[in-house]
């Protein structure tokens, strides 16, 4: 399988199911895991259309610095979020 069939094939399994409430899910579970408790500096992502969100987990934990990929011209950076 490819790796488009497989992208296509988990973005509609992804659309059957409540993605706010597993991202609810996923928060809750990193903030109570050790390594995000010992850690200061977080990489999270801008989610698009049926992927996880995990947006959320940086109005919870205020203490820690967050970090987005950005593609600017081709090239990734690293953007605080905060």
């Amino acid at each position: 399988m490819t790796k488009e069939l497989y992208r296509n094939k988990f973005k509609e399994l992804r659309k059957k199911i409540d993605i706010n409430l597993f991202s609810t899910k996923i928060v809750d579970y990193l903030i109570n895991s050790d390594i995000y408790k010992q850690s200061k500096n977080i990489m999270i992502y801008m989610p698009l259309r049926y992927e996880y969100n995990l947006i959320p987990i940086t109005e919870r934990s205020k203490d820690k610095l967050y970090y987005i990929p950005k593609c600017i011209d081709g090239n990734i950076n690293i953007c605080s979020y905060n």
